[in-house]
């Protein structure tokens, strides 16, 4: 990498006559913002400052951070060296580093971290007491962007008080990762021509010393009172952070410097070798658990070349060396599946509980396999205490538990469902997750035929105690609490802080879950006084987003008409929609909504972690509640990563293959069948109420409605305003208009992106919620991905899609997301690329005049509401 300068804070004779005992690797890049905070944590060192040079290296910065670096630097007495290079990244910027020092021990801080006063104090009284180590690693501190303290994933090698040694062929969980906390011999490094892998955008530090360790010895020291402050940035703007989104890199990872390391390794591989490349290597499948993982962009050459250089990995490693790993952070079982399966048979598994739900009375269990078809002979195991002996049952799937004699104690439960689900990662099928409900809410064991094995004699545990029964993760250590203060003591502590502390200090007390829980008791004791307990008891209550018009509220509309029985409540975002809707409506989070949600036997809602969660402490309130989603939106593959971590007892489904892909076995979906409603969408059915009165008038569709839908990506805002604006100056769009009778309307998404010159003879809008009445008389609607495409389809307006960006958007052409908004929207009308094809395709848009486009959707008698409010009024009664 090219140097523009090299320069140092000292005369040259001064400089060549300092010998420092570390040497410290400082790469900068866009860290000016925290670039004072770390330099104060420098000058605030105890040890001797005489002792140390700082080597700079800006690499290719674009912001102040080097002419921050270079005034401090003539201010300070550490010899401080600044290096300025083109930008070659972190590796590149800490080889330069290194090649210029100097110290018998180097260390890579990274400088938008913070070191504690006695950090390099503590690692120097650790190097004296062990001076036959070559490796010392200090504690990290996470700190969130508030300044809370965070728990790391590598807290429990620091237990005990004391520097230690740790032997990773002995404890080959210990690994380390983080490089910024570690010191090295360097004449261990030069010996070893060690140098930083220029190859990583990130990670390079990992590879580094997992290197150090296999050539030089694998054991390194821990420093528990050494200090250093991770700090997580709140933009997600480090590089870590970055790299963990750019997913495709990770191909030339996992066939590069993961490969070359096992293959220098001895055979078998050490298994703490094997943790750092399978912790590591999580990363990928860490991403894959969100719906908007970058792995569901991309071509399927590249997740095949993914998962194939990542499965030779695993072949270097082996079978044992997945079984056992363990590295500190809560693998996901499934994961360690997928890993085993990709090895060959999975014949073992442990029991998990996934939910233990005591509102419906039943519990939901989880196993896994590399077959499709759960084990044979799945049972349930059941024990109990009769007549003073010990007796023991086996119940295959639906036989009901007895337990007859006088005072035994049993399990009464038995199997309702069984369910297959297949693991999905990097756009492959990995293994199997077969879903198990079970009657009852007690612990229980299942069983099953011999060639498969339940591990911990089938015991149902939940995932962590599972885990930590099977070694797979170490227990968290016990944290020795300071004794608490007394009343006065606290009041007195918090009088001595500046105001402003203490003002926070009272604040943070008043929101503590202790103080917090006793006003919510003194809430609930008053709403029996006010007699709105009374009002509340059996509510049901409805829930949607930040948008006006939503299903919960469709479904709620014809409750309040048609069912005033139903002791139904609207829960509401802001006053202003109470005010709107009258005296059955609530804002979230006030007292009512307190009282009502303590007492509701259901929750309606259109946004799914409104089903489960409330906005009061956990310790105030417990589920009483069914949860019922009525699906915003057309579900395809992707949205099962959002869809199967909630509990769920009913959702809605819009289209024949919505409900066939919720209901399949061995898809992708948890939900049962039985939670699946064929029923449309509730706020279609007043769509379909407008549009036949429309139709009825005699009115003819006469707007071409031009809607784009809000970006998320500020970056792509000047190629959105480039083409929408093409689109609306193109002297076709006037004449097609023209030939059809037809006006323009411009809807403007809102949010960030940009007001475009909009010719005066279309008209404008900025609210998107006039959608809603301008859709029912459309001619036609051009949009982008808008989901109003559906709306559009109801009131039998055609849509064209133009999708100039789809593959930024949407992905690469063939991948996973790709073919899922194809799947989704197949059917609603045409796609354009060019605001030329859009022009072409007008004519034949503007001139559509049948209703097949409705035909999309499975019901079109308006009574999705009734069909929902049916299902809750039958699952209630169960």
């Amino acid at each position: 990498m090219s140097v523009v300068t090299d320069e140092v804070n000292r005369a040259p004779a001064s400089w060549r006559s300092a010998v420092p005992h570390t040497s410290l690797l400082i790469a900068c890049y866009g860290v000016e913002q925290y670039l004072p905070d770390f330099l104060a944590s420098l000058e605030a060192q105890s040890a001797w400052h005489a002792g140390y040079e700082l080597i700079f290296v800006i690499d290719g910065s674009p912001d102040a951070s080097e002419s921050i670096v270079r005034a401090w630097m003539m201010t300070t007495d550490y010899h401080v060296r600044v290096i300025v290079q083109a930008n070659g990244g972190v590796a590149a910027a800490r080889n330069a580093a290194l090649a210029q020092a100097r110290g018998e021990w180097i260390s890579a801080p990274d400088p938008d971290d913070v070191l504690a006063p006695d950090y390099l104090a503590e690692v120097e009284r650790a190097r004296v007491a062990f001076r036959a180590e070559r490796m010392f690693v200090a504690r990290i501190q996470v700190k969130a962007p508030d300044g809370r303290d965070l728990p790391h994933a590598l807290d429990f090698k620091f237990a005990g008080p004391r520097p230690r040694v740790i032997d990773l062929a002995q404890e080959p969980e210990a690994i380390q990762t983080p490089g910024g906390n570690v010191f090295l011999k360097r004449a261990e490094i030069t010996a070893l021509g060690l140098r930083y892998d220029e190859r990583l955008r990130q990670a390079s530090d990992s590879m580094f010393l997992a290197h150090f360790l296999l050539r030089a010895g694998a054991r390194h020291v821990v420093v528990p009172d050494a200090v250093y402050q991770y700090r997580r940035r709140a933009d997600g703007s480090s590089i870590v952070a970055q790299q963990q989104r750019l997913i495709q890199n990770f191909d030339a990872v996992f066939s590069g410097p993961h490969r070359e390391l096992l293959d220098i390794a001895p055979s078998p591989t050490p298994q703490w070798l094997a943790n750092v490349i399978l912790h590591l290597s999580y990363i990928v499948f860490q991403r894959n658990f969100s719906e908007h993982s970058p792995t569901y962009r991309m071509p399927p050459s590249e997740l095949r070349s993914l998962r194939e250089a990542f499965v030779a990995n695993l072949r270097l490693i082996g079978d044992a060396g997945v079984r056992d790993f363990c590295a500190g952070f809560p693998l996901p079982v499934e994961v360690r599946v997928a890993w085993l399966a990709a090895l060959g048979a999975v014949d073992a598994s442990p029991v998990l509980v996934r939910e233990v739900d005591e509102v419906r009375g039943v519990q939901l269990l989880s196993l896994f396999s590399s077959s499709p078809h759960p084990p044979e002979g799945l049972r349930i195991a059941g024990e109990w205490i009769s007549n003073g002996a010990l007796e023991r049952t086996d119940r295959r799937c639906g036989e009901a538990a007895k337990s007859e004699s006088a005072g035994a104690s049993g399990v009464d439960s038995g199997i309702l469902a069984v369910k297959t689900r297949r693991i999905e990662f990097v756009g492959s099928t990995w293994g199997y997750e077969h879903l198990v409900r079970v009657r009852g809410t007690t612990p229980v064991r299942l069983a099953c035929d011999p060639g498969f094995s339940l591990e911990l004699d089938g015991e149902a545990l939940g995932e962590d105690a599972a885990r930590i029964e099977l070694g797979h993760i170490v227990p968290p250590a016990t944290v020795t609490r300071e004794p608490r203060l007394g009343v006065r003591a606290r009041l007195a502590r918090v009088m001595k802080m500046p105001l402003g502390d203490g003002a926070r200090a009272v604040s943070r007390k008043l929101r503590s879950a202790r103080v917090q829980h006793l006003i919510w008791a003194l809430v609930w004791r008053a709403s029996g006084i006010l007699g709105f307990r009374a009002r509340a008891a059996g509510a049901w209550l409805f829930m949607d987003g930040a948008e006006q018009r939503g299903n919960a509220r469709a479904v709620f509309d014809v409750i309040a008409v048609a069912h005033p029985s139903v002791n139904a409540w609207f829960v509401a975002d802001s006053a202003d929609r109470v005010r709107s809707r009258g005296a059955r409506v609530v804002v979230a989070g006030s007292w009512r909504h307190f009282v009502l949600a303590k007492q509701s036997r259901v929750v309606v809602s259109s946004v799914l972690d409104r089903l489960e969660s409330t906005p009061f402490p956990a310790s105030t309130i417990s589920r009483t509640w069914r949860r019922v989603f009525v699906n915003p939106d057309i579900y395809t593959a992707m949205e099962y990563r959002r869809i199967n971590p909630v509990g769920i007892d009913l959702i809605t489904t819009s289209t024949v293959s919505e409900y066939d892909l919720l209901r399949l076995s061995g898809g992708d979906y948890a939900v049962f069948p039985d939670s699946v409603l064929h029923s449309g969408m509730p706020r279609h059915d007043l769509l379909r109420v407008q549009a036949e009165r429309a139709t009825r008038s005699g009115r003819p569709p006469a707007t071409l409605i031009i809607a784009p839908c809000l970006r998320q990506r500020a970056a792509a805002a000047d190629q959105w305003a480039r083409h929408w604006g093409a689109l609306l100056a193109h002297p076709g769009l006037r004449a097609a208009a023209a030939a059809a009778g037809a006006r323009v309307q411009w809807v403007h998404p809102g949010g960030s992106m940009p007001v475009l010159d909009v010719p005066s003879w279309i008209d404008c809008d900025r609210d998107s919620r006039v959608l809603d009445e301008s859709l029912v008389v459309a001619a036609a609607l051009v949009t982008d991905y808008s989901e109003r495409s559906f709306d559009a389809a109801v009131c039998g307006t055609p849509t064209l899609f133009f999708q100039f960006d789809r593959t930024e958007v949407i992905g690469a052409p063939a991948s996973f997301a790709d073919a899922a908004f194809t799947a989704a929207h197949s059917g609603f009308g045409l796609l354009a690329r060019e605001a030329e094809e859009v022009i072409d395709q007008l004519p034949d848009l503007l001139a559509y005049t049948g209703r097949e486009i409705e035909a999309q959707f499975f019901a079109s008698d308006r009574m999705a509401s009734e069909r929902v409010i049916t299902a809750i009024e039958g699952m209630l009664r169960e």
